[in-house]
């Protein structure tokens, strides 16, 4: 039988498939975060003790792992461009992810790409991943094959198939609509046959919502406040403690809802008022933020919020890999 993994690497959070049985896919992430690991911490094991590997790339070593951010530099800043696939830190993470499996080689590899990316980035991505990679500890993980895929449209396998509604849904338009840390993804389709004209990206992902609450809090603070991760971290109690002070994130919601509409307003410029669309699935990390809005915006179709929606796209991309790799066997 052939080993199949899945990855999701997104600006936020790298996905992956750390095991496959029978019944049940096992997903696991880590911030998307590759700073340089120093001399002092490769001597001191410093990067075994906080749950990272440090793993090489063009001779440089980088740490990557759930343990990531003790890592940082002060002023270390996220990659947030459409390059970001072609750079070293990007590779660091497919290492990282590879090394957590603890597999010695994958027959298909199968990562995800922002659908404004497919056409431009995927045939060199899959080149670039295949082959020995070195994954920490003086191991190495073989790729034999990679296949590149919409991010949206494995959010819409991994529905249609946990489920058990895919033969229901090939027949019917449907709108995947898939808000990441950096982009808004959408991909409109008949099952799985997409249609180009109605199917986009947009810059307003979770990041544009934590900036706009930043440059609030640091109004309201008197000094510059760049702590992107620790506003995510404090959305859900809506309570941001900085040293001593506990700053009420409520009253900055209103300016990040604005990001929210801009985003919804890009696919509805692009999809029209959907109502050919039968259903409308919502996946990715930020699904919590647009809920709302894109059900004001779409009130017609049945909106359908993926179980789990972090990891819905990397559950799909691995059911895509299966059935490629049985299909090709």
């Amino acid at each position: 039988m052939k080993t199949v993994r899945a990855i999701d690497i997104g600006y936020g959070n790298t996905k992956y498939v750390a095991s496959r049985s029978e019944r049940e896919i096992q997903c696991a992430m880590f911030p998307s975060l590759a700073p340089v690991a120093s001399q002092l911490e490769l001597s001191t094991g410093m990067a075994t003790t906080r749950d990272t590997v440090a793993v090489e790339v063009e001779g440089v070593k980088y740490e990557v792992g759930p343990g990531a951010r003790l890592g940082l530099k002060a002023h270390h800043a996220r990659i947030l461009h459409g390059d970001y696939v072609t750079t070293p830190e990007y590779l660091a993470l497919v290492r990282g992810a590879l090394s957590c499996m603890q597999l010695s080689h994958v027959d298909l590899l199968v990562v995800g790409l922002p659908v404004g990316l497919m056409n431009s980035k995927a045939r060199a991505l899959a080149e670039r991943l295949k082959g020995r990679h070195p994954v920490g500890n003086g191991r190495e993980v073989e790729v034999r094959h990679v296949w590149t895929l919409a991010q949206p449209l494995g959010g819409f396998l991994d529905y249609a198939t946990r489920q058990g509604t895919y033969e229901m849904l090939a027949e019917q338009v449907n709108l995947i609509i898939d808000p990441g840390y950096y982009t808004v993804d959408w991909l409109t389709g008949l099952g799985l046959k997409a249609m180009p004209e109605r199917t986009g990206s947009f810059a307003g992902g979770t990041h544009a919502i934590l900036q706009t609450i930043a440059r609030g809090v640091s109004e309201q603070l008197g000094v510059a406040y760049t702590d992107l991760d620790a506003i995510d971290r404090a959305l859900p109690r809506n309570r941001l403690t900085i040293g001593e002070r506990v700053i009420d994130l409520a009253p900055h919601g209103w300016p990040a809802q604005a990001r929210v509409n801009e985003a919804v307003n890009a696919i509805a410029n692009s999809v029209g008022d959907a109502l050919d669309v039968h259903n409308i699935i919502l996946v990715g990390g930020g699904a919590r933020f647009y809920e709302a809005a894109i059900r004001r915006r779409f009130p017609a179709p049945r909106l359908i919020v993926a179980p789990d929606p972090i990891f819905a796209n990397v559950r799909g991309f691995q059911i895509a890999g299966e059935h490629h790799a049985s299909m090709a066997a």
